[in-house]
């Protein structure tokens, strides 16, 4: 019998800590887009927030910034290294603009090791990369 992850309390995402009564999920980035924007912005007034930043070109920062997303004084990490830590994040919110080759190796990595990840679309036009990071995510129970 294989082992499984034990999935979410129902009305809980998986990972998300507590703090107190409200569940606090913990945000990592890699790069950011429009629709990560309004993600973001709908997770941090559900009690999210923004923990760990990479791959933000300086206009992207202002504009996660500039809606009161995260602080001025988060770091902008530029290794994606520190999202594949369960510790740093509960999940992985990955924009599309700026996309370029190391992005798309980041996403393999990130996936390889099980973290959650939500992408934006579209990311990247290759149908093969798309089922590549299906392989991966059923090969190595990531969500």
């Amino acid at each position: 019998m294989l082992y499984r992850k034990p999935r979410a309390e129902p009305g809980r995402l998986y990972g998300a800590r507590r703090s107190g009564e409200n569940p606090v999920m913990n945000i990592g980035l890699l790069g950011c887009d429009r629709q990560i924007l309004d993600l973001l912005a709908a997770s941090v007034a559900d009690g999210g927030r923004v923990a760990v930043a990479c791959d933000l070109d300086a206009e992207a920062f202002a504009a996660v910034v500039s809606r009161g997303l995260c602080e001025r004084t988060l770091s902008r990490d530029g290794s994606w290294e520190s999202l594949i830590d369960p510790r740093q994040s509960d999940v992985v919110f990955v924009g599309g603009d700026g996309w370029h080759e190391g992005r798309a190796d980041a996403v393999r990595r990130i996936v390889q090791a099980g973290r959650p990840v939500v992408l934006s679309h579209p990311l990247d036009l290759s149908m093969l990369w798309a089922y590549e990071i299906d392989m991966m995510r059923n090969r190595w129970d990531g969500r």
